[in-house]
């Protein structure tokens, strides 16, 4: 584990809360404050966890930081992170990297310029059973991949119901379809070249659900569903190859969890996990790249390839057609 870095949270979130204050102190780092535009939440959020600051402003909690975690509501995370970014801090921003592609594109040019790194929260790169996939397809002990079935369904509570479902970048994609269509690309080291899909939820809201299929070429296809209204979802990954196949449950989630099942002519296989948490993974990834120059897991590239592609689900489920997926550089 890399020495630690010094740490500002942008947004006073449940994710913050939950998740990466955990993870940042797993990982050596010290958090020195916090930020958010309601600056009770912010005291309240640091009483809580013994943090030195709470501020309602970005450059007074960026002034004794080397990193930020942005986890602010989606429209925000274009002008904080290149604020951010201005001061000289790293920044790992929440997913989606931003709402549109011209934010995305703009901040990881003021990253590049900056000499600093950009990284986008795609944990699930980091889940150890996803880890074991990843490694089951480069040893070849499904074959050739020829299909992957995700669904990422579950019920999203009351209390996480506000900006997800009102406002700019609300709904199901830019939750999280972002993060099914990164751990495919992680999986299997290919790009989306179009995409289907059709939303479903109640009238008048941001879409509560969405199914599709992405095209990753002439012989390899995925199937997504994701649902914030399913209370009996069971997150779930398939990978079927030409010569077996690979399912795992509960694997979705954030938690340090999941089971995989191995699948081949000889019967089903109960592969052995050695789970970690996804979120202390990431972070010591993060602050290795940002002290030692190692690759970072989930670049500000990565998200807009993400981005891109959940806009394109999003476009082909509004007109009822397949739909490219913009290329990016």
């Amino acid at each position: 584990m890399t020495t630690g870095l010094r740490w500002a949270l942008i947004g006073a979130s449940t994710i913050a809360r939950e998740r990466i204050v955990a993870a940042i102190r797993a990982a050596g780092g010290n958090i020195v404050a916090v930020q958010s535009g309601n600056l009770e939440r912010a005291e309240a959020f640091a009483a809580d966890f013994a943090l030195p600051l709470a501020t309602q402003h970005l450059a007074e909690a960026v002034a004794n930081a080397d990193a930020v975690y942005i986890s602010s509501t989606n429209a925000q995370h274009c002008a904080q992170t290149l604020q951010a970014l201005d001061t000289g801090c790293h920044v790992l921003c929440e997913k989606p990297i931003a709402i549109d592609l011209a934010d995305a594109r703009r901040m990881i040019a003021a990253a590049g310029a900056a000499g600093r790194i950009l990284a986008v929260n795609h944990h699930l790169r980091h889940n150890a059973v996803h880890r074991k996939i990843r490694d089951c397809i480069v040893s070849g002990q499904i074959g050739t991949p020829r299909a992957v079935i995700i669904s990422n369904a579950g019920w999203l509570p009351g209390h996480l119901r506000g900006w997800r479902l009102s406002g700019p970048g609300a709904g199901i994609v830019l939750d999280k379809t972002v993060h099914d269509i990164d751990l495919l690309r992680f999986l299997l080291a290919s790009d989306p070249r179009s995409v289907s899909a059709a939303f479903s939820g109640p009238n008048g809201e941001p879409p509560h659900a969405i199914m599709g299929i992405l095209d990753f070429g002439p012989t390899l296809s995925a199937q997504f569903h994701d649902d914030f209204d399913a209370p009996f979802g069971q997150t779930r990954l398939e990978v079927i190859g030409d010569a077996g196949r690979l399912i795992a449950e509960d694997c979705l989630s954030g938690r340090p969890a999941g089971s995989l099942t191995l699948h081949d002519q000889s019967g089903p296989h109960i592969l052995s996990i050695a789970h970690h948490d996804p979120y202390a993974a990431l972070i010591d990834n993060f602050q290795q790249a940002a002290r030692n120059g190692a690759p970072i897991a989930a670049s500000g590239r990565d998200g807009a390839i993400a981005l891109a592609t959940a806009l394109a689900a999003i476009q082909s489920a509004t007109t009822g057609s397949r739909t490219q997926i913009e290329n990016l550089p």
